[in-house]
């Protein structure tokens, strides 16, 4: 049994989460890169949360993971 990716529904006409995908200038080879747990096949990655977060997604297991860039800020 073959598992394939869902179309995405969302943004269609700005293409592949085009609205959430932050700043195009940062190339994503300036990001940290993962691997996997499971799979361990390196993960896609992309900015969201206003340039805060870096997004992985597994393009095998579709396994999720988010992790912060820099510190986290102050409380007020």
């Amino acid at each position: 049994m073959s598992l394939r990716q869902a179309p995405l529904t969302r943004f269609s006409s700005l293409g592949e989460n085009a609205a959430m995908a932050g700043d195009t200038h940062t190339a994503s080879a300036q990001l940290p890169d993962r691997l996997c747990t499971w799979c361990k096949v390196p993960m896609k990655k992309r900015l969201v949360g206003a340039n805060q977060f870096v997004h992985y997604t597994c393009p095998k297991c579709v396994f999720q993971h988010t992790t912060r860039l820099g510190p986290k800020p102050a409380a007020k």
